[in-house]
C-alpha cells in the first residue's frame, strides 16, 4: 500500500481528522513538547531513566503532533500520525523518516516502562537525544513555513 493510499484510509476511517489551525493551539502543543523534554532531561539526569525514556517519547509525540496540527490534521493514533507526517513532510524532504521510526520505537519503550518494564541508561539517554532532535528538527521545519507565509505544497 501506497503512503497516500494509507493517508486516504485514515482519512477515511475518522483517524485523521480535518481540523482548522489554530496558531495558540500549535504554540501550546510545541510548549507541551519542550516541557516533556525538560522533564526528560532531568529525569535522566537524576538517574531515574525509565521516567526519562517516558517523558522523552512525550515530547517527540507533542513535536510532530504539533507539525501535523499545521497542516490542519489532528490523529487518532500514532499509526496515522506518521502517516501524516509521511505525506505531508516526510515526501518532501523536509522530515527524516528514522525520526518517525524512533518515534514508534518509544512508544514501544513507553509502553513497556508503564506496564512495569524497565529502561537502562543508554535507551534513556538515546531517548532524550531523539526528543531533542525531533523537537530541533519541527522547530525549523515551522519557523521555514513561517518564513514563507505558512505557504506549503500539499
Amino acid at each position: 500500500m501506497t503512503a497516500s493510499n494509507d493517508f486516504d484510509r485514515c482519512v477515511e476511517k475518522g483517524r485523521l481528522l480535518q481540523v482548522q489551525v489554530v496558531p495558540e493551539q500549535l504554540a501550546r502543543e510545541l510548549e507541551e513538547a519542550g516541557k516533556d523534554h525538560a522533564q526528560a532531561d532531568r529525569r535522566f539526569a537524576s538517574g531515574r531513566f525509565d521516567e526519562a525514556a517516558v517523558h522523552a517519547y512525550h515530547a517527540m509525540y507533542h513535536a510532530a503532533r504539533t507539525l501535523l496540527l499545521a497542516r490542519g490534521y489532528r490523529e487518532r493514533n500514532l499509526y496515522c500520525l506518521a502517516t501524516g507526517l509521511r505525506r505531508f513532510y516526510v515526501t518532501p524532504g523536509l522530515l527524516e523518516e528514522n525520526l518517525l521510526r524512533t518515534l514508534a520505537q518509544m512508544k514501544d519503550i513507553r509502553d513497556r516502562v508503564t506496564s512495569g518494564g524497565r529502561s537502562d541508561r543508554a535507551e534513556a539517554q538515546s531517548a532524550v537525544a531523539a526528543s531533542a532532535a525531533m523537537l530541533e528538527r519541527v522547530r525549523a521545519i515551522l519557523g521555514e513555513e513561517a518564513g514563507s507565509g505558512g505557504k506549503h505544497a500539499d
